[in-house]
């Protein structure tokens, strides 16, 4: 018998048979890979598209709504113009544009109303409804104004912590907001409160610098009409010389033209001019 017959030569054909089977397998799902990879394949598989959003209706944070009012610096955003930049901000005493732009320094009040600012301009945006917290935070600004002692740091009254934590939740309310509609994060907290701070640091330069200026300019001013007045009395003073030097000169020449005087005497048994009054008492 020849070798292939016997038991052990077909037990080796039928591994062999196994195995060649295994390498078509193997390359067959190689090729496979290779058609779904292949660029412009029509088994290329196309990833899901990102969930995008339209720019104009995305929501954004305190920051972006201070710079973009029409004070500027950035560009105008027209949302504005349903509230007005100057209309006046509830029992603040200020317009929302001021509100905005005032450093909270710790005052609660400012924590929120920078909150409620944005989420009142969001909801212009949007079109959203407003949440619970929104609704809340509203009618606290509407009663306690920035003036109320409980809203100043280092105060942990139950009212303080109310209007932070409602800051708090307007905060999270946005941030969640961004995230589902797939718009661009906004700066953080600590980031517009430093571009606050850096932007009255430059006012407040600014108003040094022209303050210094003017008074510079002041201080010129009188030097100089210092000047003028010396100036002026000076002349006088050279005018009044003159003068009493003409008079002088003058009558010098009078006293040359006329000679020496002579003493004046009376002749015996001449008149007098006058008969002075005797008191015969």
């Amino acid at each position: 018998m020849h070798g292939w017959k016997t038991k052990e030569g077909l037990r080796w054909m039928s591994q062999a048979r196994t195995g060649m089977s295994g390498l078509g397998v193997t390359f067959a799902a190689a090729l496979l890979a290779a058609l779904l990879l292949m660029p412009g394949s029509i088994y290329a598989q196309e990833p899901d598209p990102e969930p995008t959003q339209d720019p104009t209706t995305c929501p954004h944070g305190q920051g972006y709504w201070r710079t973009h009012s029409s004070y500027g610096p950035a560009p105008y955003d027209a949302t504005w113009a349903e509230i007005g930049e100057d209309t006046e901000f509830y029992t603040s005493g200020q317009s929302y544009h001021a509100v905005l732009w005032t450093p909270p320094a710790g005052n609660a009040y400012y924590i929120l109303a920078a909150k409620v600012i944005a989420a009142e301009l969001n909801l212009l945006v949007t079109g959203a409804e407003p949440s619970a917290a929104y609704t809340a935070a509203v009618e606290l600004l509407a009663t306690y104004g920035p003036d109320t002692p409980e809203l100043h740091a280092p105060s942990d009254v139950a009212l303080r912590t109310e209007f932070t934590q409602l800051a708090g939740y307007l905060g999270m309310e946005q941030e969640n907001a961004d995230a589902s509609e797939g718009c661009p994060p906004e700066a953080s907290e600590e980031d517009v409160e430093q571009d606050i701070e850096k932007e009255v640091e430059q006012d407040v330069e600014e108003n040094d610098e022209e303050n210094d200026e003017e008074n510079t300019t002041d201080e010129d001013i009188a030097e100089e009409n210092t000047d003028t007045e010396n100036m002026a009395e000076g002349e006088t003073l050279l005018s009044l010389n003159s003068s009493l030097d003409a008079e002088q000169t003058s009558n010098a020449q009078l006293r040359a033209v006329a000679g020496p005087t002579e003493p004046t005497t009376l002749a015996p048994g001449a008149p007098l001019l006058f008969m002075p009054t005797l008191n015969t008492d």
